[in-house]
């Protein structure tokens, strides 16, 4: 695809570019199939669905709702996700100062049975309320990120899978995973990711204070790769 570096998918918006609204339509679109631009049209729409649920500085919603179409948004605010966030609260009490082998076996629970990646449905206890989840594309806070990652995303045509052991120190949990996400938007296009997830530890309370993803592809081959 062209990479055009000041796209914006609507000119209209005040939105501010992002690797996912960056993918615009080669310059020469006389040589373009009608299916090539269909495709092309479908892959910035889900890219405009993603930037939209996970970006921390999203427009809100009535101006979203412009953006992404009354369609998009009435699909997306009325979406129901069975594995989707398990209900805790920040009111919560923390798991603080466990020890490395119960948190490595907490964090891979989460990961295998709960595909927390793909459903933001984690033990929030080992949270810190203030950790932030930074992807290749952005730094989100705790509950934007549950909120968008449980929304975003169709559970049961998703799919994580853990490819190493979880390894935990008391400074660290560190694991490597692949994926297939499914968008929770026309079409339901799913895309491959892989990578490796670093999550760091307070000192002092034993608790989460930042996710880092690590993806061994660049986010625009991700979309690149989008399957319909």
């Amino acid at each position: 695809f062209g990479l055009q570096s000041e796209h914006h998918l609507c000119r209209e918006c005040d939105c501010r570019p992002s690797p996912y609204t960056q993918i615009g339509f080669a310059t020469d679109r006389q040589h373009l199939s009608p299916a090539s631009m269909r495709a092309r049209s479908c892959l910035l729409l889900q890219a405009a669905a993603v930037h939209a649920w996970r970006h921390t500085r999203a427009p809100p919603p009535v101006a979203r709702r412009r953006w992404l179409g009354g369609a998009l948004a009435a699909l997306a605010t009325t979406a129901t996700n069975a594995r989707a966030y398990n209900g805790q609260t920040a009111a919560t009490p923390k798991a603080t100062k466990l020890p490395p082998k119960e948190l490595a076996k907490r964090v891979e629970k989460d990961l295998v049975e709960n595909q927390f990646l793909a459903t933001a449905n984690f033990d929030r206890s080992l949270y810190d309320e203030a950790c932030t989840f930074q992807d290749e594309i952005d730094t989100y806070e705790l509950d934007k990120f549950i909120k968008g990652t449980s929304k975003l995303f169709v559970a049961d045509r998703s799919h994580v899978d853990l490819t190493s052991p979880v390894t935990a120190t008391s400074n660290s949990v560190e694991f490597k995973f692949k994926e297939d996400l499914c968008f929770n938007i026309p079409f339901k296009p799913t895309v491959f990711v892989s990578g490796r997830v670093v999550l760091e530890r307070d000192p002092s309370s034993g608790l989460f204070v930042r996710y880092r993803e690590y993806w061994d592809q660049k986010p625009n081959d991700v979309l690149r790769g989008a399957r319909f």
